[in-house]
């Protein structure tokens, strides 16, 4: 049962995880990213499924036989839905991010190097 729930929540943590930055970083962020405590709502679902589904799985490594012992079909279906929509979800999440950078829209972040005024000045480099 800890490795499929193990699985469920790494499954859930990644998706959340999509769905956050899909929202974000998308070309006009969703409203509801511009609130604190939605974000970090999302955030904090994300941090905490990843590393317990982490824990799970290595809890069930430990006793490997009794784990195989203890699943049942309904579990198994259960799991297998969950990382189906995983599988499906993360991609389509992360579609509205695709064509935003990072920075900003479209465009690169201005360098120091960019600017004209901001040559390098001493004797070292008169012309």
């Amino acid at each position: 049962m800890d490795f499929l729930s193990g699985v469920s929540c790494l499954a859930a943590g990644l998706l959340v995880y999509a769905f956050g930055y899909g929202a974000h970083r998308r070309p006009v962020p969703s409203r509801w990213t511009r609130l604190p405590g939605a974000t970090m709502a999302v955030c904090l679902i994300a941090i905490y499924l990843v590393p317990v589904g982490l824990g799970l799985i290595g809890l069930a490594a430990v006793h490997p036989l009794e784990e195989l012992a203890s699943m049942t079909a309904a579990m198994t279906l259960v799991t297998v839905g969950i990382v189906a929509l995983a599988v499906v979800g993360v991609p389509l999440a992360l579609r509205p991010a695709k064509g935003a950078m990072i920075y900003g829209a479209g465009q690169r972040p201005a360098l120091v190097a960019d600017h004209p005024a901001a040559a390098p000045a001493g004797p070292a480099h008169a012309a």
